[in-house]
């Protein structure tokens, strides 16, 4: 997939419990989305979780954001809102993300941008102009 192309079809976790919920519930408020995804391959690890509470701190003004994983812990992410699982990794698949990567969705449900998870600095820079054209 990618930028301008709508989201597929998807379903993804909350808690371990939960029933899987389909991505477009949350987009909510007009804001953008941007899913972080540990990559099918990647190791899940302290380093990943720094690198999104930090993405995620930076963003939050204008865009909601979630870890997407197939390696849960359930003992460290059950109770955390902003992780979602993908246990049989179909999402990871059909967002071509063996690999660690970042998608930015806009509000009406079409991909904005994706890009390696290391570009943080890019996403924060084109989330910022996005808002600053009005959404555009």
């Amino acid at each position: 997939m990618r930028a301008g192309d709508p989201l597929p079809p998807c379903y993804l976790v909350l808690h371990t419990n939960s029933p899987k919920r389909h991505i477009l519930e949350l987009l909510h408020d007009g804001r953008l989305l941007c899913l972080f995804f540990v990559g099918i391959y990647s190791v899940h690890n302290q380093e990943i979780d720094t690198q999104f509470v930090t993405l995620r701190a930076s963003l939050e003004k204008n865009c909601d954001s979630y870890l997407v994983t197939n390696q849960y812990d359930i003992a460290k992410y059950d109770k955390d809102e902003h992780v979602l699982g993908d246990f049989d990794a179909e999402v990871h698949q059909l967002f071509s993300a063996p690999l660690s990567m970042l998608y930015l969705i806009r509000p009406d449900g079409y991909i904005a941008w994706k890009s390696m998870y290391q570009d943080h600095a890019m996403l924060i820079s084109f989330v910022q102009q996005f808002e600053d054209e009005g959404g555009e």
